[in-house]
């Protein structure tokens, strides 16, 4: 704030301001919400000395507020060349307050329209749970862009379109070409458990376990269910220990895991003949146990035994994993988790 006041002080000694001056200090005091003091110097500013960036500066810092919102309705109005900048900012005000028929009025009356003019009015609509014709927006663009199909998949997520947003993801990277980044995969999945699982499961299931990671990387607040769908597509297309690494973590970020999440870290290593002993042990069935320990030399997966074997909390995992069989009323005998494993 000091420096704002300080840079008014240098501005008011100068003999002759130019713009980039006068553009200085309104957009100083527009970034600390002086929107009075921004006006108040606009109205001081020559007419022949405004220009785009005066115009749009002290247009969109009055479209924070409702009684500043008029304001800008007003300038906006007396601009004598009006940019496509100044549209946006007006119908991404109309927006922002529900009033999609004046968005649609201005954005219907704009000479030229860019993908932000799109991306404004798919917003608009997606937002107050008009999907359809929020795609009809997407549908229509000259040249669709990441951030309107952003604005659209949030849309669908957000209104438990959960196969329309699936469809749509599918047909950004195979139709338009276009990659969602880190904070679309991130925003689209974090509305909704189903959608994330489901963009989790899907590109698990493809293979596309680095696009899985980024989903699941991206989602701030993670249900047991996205931690399950992540360790299962570990466990069958990424290795074994990576799969073993999350369960890991969920203990240490208190995620009570369910019988799901035992079963899947599990597959991650096919045949535990190590792990299967220990239960046996566990229950006093001492013949299979040893059985098992005789035949253990032979497994061809020595590398995930000795893994588990070192690393894994066994009497804790025995534990949990009988509490979970009986909490959904499974019949939990060693035999048929044997099988389950094979």
């Amino acid at each position: 704030m000091w420096c704002v006041g300080f840079a008014r002080q240098m501005s008011d000694q100068m003999v002759k301001r130019d713009c980039v001056c006068f553009n200085s200090m309104i957009e100083g005091y527009v970034k600390f919400g002086m929107v009075d003091l921004a006006r108040e110097l606009f109205n001081s500013m020559p007419m022949e000395e405004r220009n785009s960036i005066s115009w749009n500066t002290m247009i969109s810092g009055c479209v924070q507020s409702l009684i500043g919102f008029l304001v800008a309705l007003e300038l906006f109005g007396k601009m004598s060349k009006k940019y496509v900048v100044s549209w946006n900012l007006i119908i991404g005000g109309f927006v922002k307050r529900g009033k999609k028929e004046d968005a649609y009025d201005m954005f219907r009356k704009m000479p030229v329209k860019d993908v932000v003019s799109w991306a404004n009015m798919v917003y608009g609509y997606a937002k107050i749970g008009e999907v359809d014709v929020a795609r009809s927006f997407i549908d229509e663009m000259p040249e669709r862009d990441v951030i309107a199909c952003n604005f659209m998949l949030t849309g669908y997520v957000q209104n438990g379109c959960c196969t329309e947003a699936w469809q749509l993801f599918q047909y950004m990277q195979s139709g338009l070409g276009l990659l969602p980044d880190g904070a679309t995969l991130g925003r689209t999945a974090s509305f909704g458990l189903k959608i994330g699982v489901a963009l989790i499961n899907k590109f698990a299931k493809c293979g596309s376990i680095e696009n899985a990671m980024l989903v699941f990387g991206s989602i701030e607040y993670k249900d047991v269910d996205h931690w399950n769908a992540m360790i299962g597509g570990l466990a069958i297309h990424g290795p074994g220990e990576m799969a073993f690494e999350l369960f890991m973590e969920m203990e240490r970020l208190l995620v009570k895991p369910d019988d799901i999440t035992f079963i899947r870290v599990l597959s991650a290593f096919q045949v535990t003949y190590v792990l299967l002993s220990r239960m046996y042990a566990g229950f006093g069935m001492w013949n299979d146990t040893k059985r098992l320990r005789t035949i253990m030399p032979h497994s061809t997966q020595s590398s995930g035994n000795l893994f588990l074997a070192l690393t894994l909390p066994w009497e804790w995992l025995r534990s949990q994993a009988l509490q979970a069989a009986e909490e959904r009323h499974l019949n939990a005998n060693v035999t048929n988790f044997y099988v389950l494993c094979s």
